[in-house]
């Protein structure tokens, strides 16, 4: 399970379920031969260690396919890894534009398809801000996320002015 989660595979992570469900029912199995033996009145022990590998086998298959399904339909990644991405990119913003405040992550967005991640990171930014400090900037967070979050394929930087474009001409 560990590899699958290093390297973002659902593939993997079936199998690692496969093998944990196995290994689970085994010993369901044993817990239930070994009661039947020492109850006379065990019969039911069958039937109950039945239903948990019943339960435990479409448990895991509802949430692979699950999973699945989300994944094809090109859901949006979950809230840790979106909040991973925004504890790096805030990093980097941090570091690009030093010790003055006057830009800020909006919002974090994307999908995950396969073991890839497309990154959507949005920034409020104050209107006066040129064009190099915002390809710097734009820089710096997609180096720091391709460097930090294994999976990240495309990476789209939107800049916002925090006047919302309403400059007096």
């Amino acid at each position: 399970m560990k590899v699958a989660k290093e390297l973002n595979s659902n593939v993997l992570a079936s199998n690692a379920y496969h093998h944990r469900v196995d290994g689970l029912t085994a010993v369901v199995a044993l817990l239930m031969i070994v009661g039947s033996h020492y109850f006379s009145s065990g019969a039911w022990l069958d039937a109950a260690g039945g239903l948990a590998i019943s339960w435990m086998v479409v448990q895991t298959g509802f949430s692979m396919t699950r999973n699945s399904l989300l994944e094809l339909l090109d859901a949006t990644f979950g809230d840790d890894m979106r909040e991973k991405i925004r504890v790096v990119a805030a990093k980097a913003l941090g570091r690009s534009i030093g010790s003055k405040n006057d830009a800020q992550i909006q919002k974090v967005e994307g999908t995950k398809s396969g073991q890839s991640y497309f990154v959507d990171v949005t920034l409020v930014v104050p209107p006066g801000w040129t064009v190099e400090k915002a390809n710097t900037v734009e820089k710096d967070i997609r180096l720091d996320l391709e460097a930090a979050v294994k999976g990240v394929r495309d990476i789209r930087i939107h800049f916002i002015s925090s006047d919302g474009g309403n400059r007096n001409r």
